[in-house]
């Protein structure tokens, strides 16, 4: 028994007021809280770890290999042949190379693949030996000939870094090799080729047995447990971001507390939960509880502070200047502030666990059905994957209003600007949202495949619907508040800050796609579980009995309109709540005082309209114009009770389609697709111009490795094939190990091939001197039973690495120990392993290593530069994305002033959000996002064993790829405010075109020509070939340049505002709607957050003090400094 002290704590008394406990001692009990593991609970945890399961799957493997290897190529004397250890050189490159995951599927692909890359190779060696025969004479000078030609095919497609690839040329020089003394042509095929064939069949089917049988893991089961993590991740994700969005004032705080006695049961909830009108309502206030570090408000107003008013904007340039050169800082911190928090990660830092799920997919694909407790369609999943990725970047935009040590988005500055509280709301449907990502995260967790639709529509649906207009209502208020108090208010005491209007709007169009994507999501995940009895499908029926859940790309809710035009909310009621709320804002913002207390708003009665209208009609056009459709809750692939199946055709082909993608490894499609793409599309493109050829040969560094490999590898071939022949002493020390060392060591990268020679010259030290001792005793090298045991214990020992970045080592000291075991096994007695056999294996490793580091020294190609030079094409692209984007943005905003039919306004809009589509698929998928993740992998990869020295990874790297990360989030984020729909008042009209955009577009064209040549700057000093100190003034001077522009288009600006607050009461002006202002500066706050973030890519490469170095002492042959 302890005494502690309890803290003083908040706790409902029974007449429902709030009562202060006071402090006192207690006597609690110790109840061993927090717990800790013991080591038992450790050692469980470990043997069920996927460490554990990747060693036993390994070593296990490997058990059923060795003896079926072992028996079958000693015992039975037709196929028997020397070479017949080989076959776990395949195994593990299954194993540790091909296999990514330790799933059933991950294993059954790369088994399939093993077997269809190695008949590539072999039965092109086969081929090679066969032609070189034909000629009757010189058949020697022939095989060197005939190879060289076939490994023009094999290297071109080993430059396409395909792992199958890899295998293809292993194969094809092991088998030349060792056939090359076979003829007649009976025993090249059928005691060779067939042979090695086997081989690979074994490799194949130990593979297979391993991941089936030994502790087996489904990627079915792995990719719900991934969905659902991510779900949940992602809710806690939303409601960080919106604890440092909304965080409530000091002075909202006080308030509250003092008012809680008096008005706990007198008002009513702002909103209701579900639609809800009953006194346990949640309060908007009580969404977010009051923070600690909230700041105060006169913080706000600091010189070079973050948050400046548009009067001081007017009076201090060097504030503005000091903002930009802030939002561009490479030493500040423009990632979220709680994105290092373990419980609130940062949604950008989902994306990897999304692209694991992706690729738990595709291996699902390749498991039956059988093995699977219940069903699952998976095109179904594809669909939840894609909701929740559209989800995460609508998410990951909130971060632009994250930067800086104080909170943008102010409660009391926000009330003196437009007379009411807004950020209630915001935080009510913020709760919502995290929510409705546990809720989602629960039912895929306890999903069982037995539920049945409408179950799920009870469990999920939320009034989306209802929130989008509760929020659009606000939004009408508020904006309507703001010119009403603008009237009554004169300009010159007008507190108005323009960053602040553009953060608010921006966030209230990103909240509104991110609820759209939130019932997508739900919409996904109710379509991918509601499975049930059997497979067979039913044609598409309307069920009206069920929910109704909008898809997130259609699910576009309209907000009340001023007119009663169709394309608006035009209830009646809500047209009265909507002028009831407005005349009281204009009640309370006339009377309120220099510190006014907070209105409370009467708001739409959500208990009135439900009860008025049903669900149909109550839900947004979009939710009605689907039910419309009849596009419901699908369920295809369920049978009603009692009805018979539709057939056994669907039943069967779903129990047979995990077939296809192992059908497809098997004969080695991925391997032939690659090279029918190479003889079809690439050559004949680079063969149609001069510069075009030029690009895609000695500009290119992929073409460029392909040529030192091929060179490599002839040179290696042709002096194994010849001193073979010449000299029978040098097959004794097996030159086909030279051959797998050049093959696996050469890389395209010059560090990385470094690392791996040092990595298998330590592996076949270790595996060798392994191997050599155990072959040393006479009665273990001559019983099977006994080296199956030690190379079982060995490979399962080293298994526990294979999860970690020294995979590579691991596979290189397996395949060493297993050669110099098996490789000398023999059944006669008092024979023991030749020392000889160890010391070739070295000094074929070792000339290998020697071969390919002086191959790679000639035009070599660092890790960091092939980094620099895709990051610096992803940023040229990421500029003239932002150009674009204003452009498609300046050519909305002008259409709709033009005359025409509403028809086809209608139809160029849809095509131009088509066009948009497909831009963003094209130029920020493919030629920004892709190259990032290819950079991300190639840190993770390269270089493991340098932390210092010539061949680290430099800290630019890094420090690029992180803002070039931030820089993505950004242009993602202004791709969804050009998306955006008229949420409050259903239309735009032609005002923000005349009185917003033209007068500043040549200002505004300007500063993106400015980021442009920026962009085309940055890339050349990036690129590795053009590096200059010339190019280091270049990039200052376009920095420059562009911070200039930038001023003087502020100051067009505020004039452009100034001149339209001036004339507020203008007739010409009264056809303008609310959506006008929301949409012109939500995409004006976006397109500046993505140009600062350009900014700061651009400082980050100027100010790194390695880029200098690197471009002051550049030599010829390409050596850093």
């Amino acid at each position: 028994m302890e005494k502690h002290v309890a803290l003083e704590v908040q706790a409902p008394s029974r007449g429902g007021l709030p009562q202060k406990l006071k402090k006192q001692e207690v006597e609690v009990v110790r109840a061993g809280f927090p717990w800790r593991p013991g080591p038992v609970d450790k050692l469980r945890a470990f043997m069920v770890s996927p460490l554990t399961q990747a060693a036993l799957q390994l070593a296990a493997g490997r058990a059923a290999a060795n003896p079926f290897v072992v028996c079958l190529f000693v015992f039975v004397r037709r196929i028997s042949f020397s070479n017949s250890c080989l076959a776990s050189i395949f195994y593990y490159a299954a194993m540790l190379l091909l296999s990514l995951d330790t799933t059933a599927g991950s294993r059954l692909l790369a088994a399939a693949s093993v077997t269809g890359s190695l008949w590539v190779g072999v039965i092109s060696a086969g081929a090679v030996v066969s032609l070189a025969h034909a000629p009757g004479m010189a058949y020697t000078t022939f095989l060197c000939v005939f190879s060289c030609l076939a490994l023009i095919m094999l290297c071109a497609l080993r430059a396409s870094a395909t792992l199958g690839a890899l295998i293809a040329n292993l194969s094809f020089g092991i088998a030349l090799v060792t056939a090359q003394f076979s003829w007649p042509g009976h025993t090249l095929w059928y005691k060779v080729i067939v042979h090695f064939l086997e081989m690979g069949l074994v490799a194949g089917l130990a593979t297979a047995f391993a991941g089936l049988f030994i502790v087996p893991t489904l990627a079915r089961d792995e990719l719900r447990d991934c969905v659902a993590q991510t779900i949940s991740e992602l809710g806690s994700s939303i409601s960080g971001y919106a604890s440092r969005v909304f965080v409530p004032s000091d002075d909202t705080a006080s308030t509250r507390d003092s008012k809680e006695d008096s008005s706990l049961h007198s008002r009513k909830p702002y909103v209701s939960y579900r639609g809800s009108d009953g006194g346990n309502g949640l309060h908007p206030n009580a969404v977010v509880g009051t923070s600690a570090a909230a700041q105060d408000q006169k913080t706000a107003h600091k010189s070079g502070s973050i948050h400046m008013c548009a009067r001081e904007e007017d009076q201090h340039d060097t504030d503005f200047r000091q903002f930009l050169r802030d939002a561009s800082d490479p030493r500040g911190d423009h990632n979220p502030c709680h994105a290092e928090s373990p419980w609130a990660p940062s949604a950008s830092a989902l994306r990897p666990q999304l692209l694991h799920a992706r690729r738990l997919l595709s291996e699902a694909q390749a498991e039956p059905q059988f093995l699977s407790a219940y069903l699952m369609q998976l095109g179904d999943w594809a669909g939840v994957l894609d909701a929740l990725s559209s989800l995460i970047t609508k998410s990951a935009a909130l971060e632009s209003v994250l930067e800086g040590d104080e909170p943008l988005l102010q409660d009391r500055a926000l009330r003196q600007l437009l007379g009411r509280d807004v950020l209630p709301i915001f935080r009510l449907l913020y709760a919502q949202l995290a929510a409705s990502c546990a809720a989602i995260a629960k039912a895929i967790r306890s999903d069982k495949g037995s539920q049945r639709a409408g179950q799920y529509a009870l469990l999920f649906g939320p009034s989306w619907g209802m929130l989008e207009f509760e929020l659009a209502a606000t939004l009408h208020a508020a904006l309507k508040g703001y010119w009403q108090q603008y009237r009554a208010t004169h300009p010159g005491d007008l507190y108005r800050p323009a960053l602040q209007v553009r953060a608010l709007l921006y966030v209230a169009t990103l909240t509104n796609g991110i609820m759209e994507s939130m019932a997508g999501l739900e919409h996904a995940v109710m379509v991918a579980l509601s499975k049930q009895m059997t497979v067979f499908p039913l044609p598409h029926q309307r069920q009206p009995d069920q929910d109704v859940v909008a898809r997130s790309s259609e699910a576009r809710p309209e907000a009340p309109s001023d007119d009663g035009s169709e394309g608006g909310r035009t209830l009646d009621e809500i047209r009265l709540a909507l002028d009831e709320r407005s005349q009281s804002l204009a009640t309370t913002s006339s009377s309120q005082s220099e510190a006014p207390r907070s209105p409370r708003l009467r708001t739409v009665s959500l208990k009135r309209l439900m009860a008025e209208r049903p669900l149909q009609q109550r839900s947004s056009r979009a939710l009605q114009r689907h039910a419309e459709d009849g596009a419901l809750i699908p369920r295809s692939h369920t049978v009603p009770d009692g009805a018979p199946p539709a057939g056994w055709w669907p039943w069967l082909w779903l129990e047979v389609a995990w077939l296809l993608p192992l059908v497809g490894g098997l004969l080695a499609f991925p391997v032939l697709t690659t090279l029918r793409t190479l003889l079809t599309k690439r050559i004949p493109e680079s063969l149609s111009s001069q510069d075009k050829l030029a690009r895609n040969t000695w500009r290119n560094r992929y073409f460029l490795f392909g040529l030192k490999y091929w060179v490599g590898y002839c040179i290696v071939l042709c002096l194994s094939v010849a001193l073979s022949a010449n000299h029978p002493a040098v097959r004794a020390w097996r030159p086909q190990y030279a051959i797998l060392t050049l093959v696996v060591v050469l890389s395209e990268k010059i560090d990385t091939t470094v690392t791996r020679g040092l990595l298998r010259l330590a592996a076949t030290v270790l595996g060798g001197v392994f191997g050599f001792l155990v072959m040393l005793r006479p009665s273990v090298a001559t019983n099977p039973y006994a080296l199956t045991a030690i190379v079982c214990t060995f490979t399962c020992m080293c298994g526990f690495l294979t999860m970690t970045q020294f995979k590579y080592a691991v596979y290189l000291t397996l395949i060493t120990s297993d050669a110099l075991i098996l490789c000398q096994y023999t059944v006669r007695p008092d024979s023991h392993g030749n020392p000889q056999y160890f010391y070739a294996r070295v000094a074929m490793v070792s000339g290998g290593v020697v071969v390919v580091y002086l191959i790679d020294l000639v035009m070599p190609w660092y890790a960091s530069s092939a980094a620099l030079e895709q990051m610096g094409a992803a940023y040229a692209a990421a500029t003239k994305l932002i150009q674009r984007d204003y452009e498609i943005f300046h050519d909305k905003l002008e259409r709709v002033g033009r005359p025409c039919n509403p028809g086809d306004a209608e139809k160029a809009e849809a095509a131009e959000n088509e066009g948009l589509e497909q831009a963003e698929k094209d130029i920020l998928h493919n030629c920004i996002a892709k190259p990032l993740s290819a950079v991300q992998a190639s840190l993770a990869r390269e270089a493991v064993l340098w932390k210092h020295g010539i061949l680290a990874m430099p800290k630019t790297v890094h420090d690029m790829l992180r803002c070039m990360l931030v820089l993505l989030d950004r242009l993602a984020a202004l791709e969804l405010m050009l998306q955006q729909k008229p949420i409050v008042s259903g239309r735009y009209s032609a005002a923000p075109y005349q009185y917003l955009v033209e007068p500043i577009d040549k200002r505004l064209r300007t500063v993106l020509a400015d980021v442009v040549e920026l962009g085309e700057a940055v890339q050349q000093l990036l690129n590795a070939d053009k590096a200059q100190p010339a190019l280091l003034e270049l990039v200052d001077d376009k920095i420059k340049q562009l911070e200039r522009d930038r001023m003087l288009l502020r100051l067009k600006y505020l004039e452009t505002q100034r001149t339209l607050h001036g004339a507020c009461e203008a007739t010409y002006l009264h056809d303008r709607t609310p959506d006008d202002g929301v949409r012109f500066l939500s995409t004006f706050f976006a397109l500046s957050r993505a140009i600062d973030k350009a900014t700061l890519v651009a400082r980050t490469v100027l100010e790194d003090e390695w880029m200098r170095q690197r471009s002051t002492w550049r030599l010829l042959l390409g050596i850093r400094p």
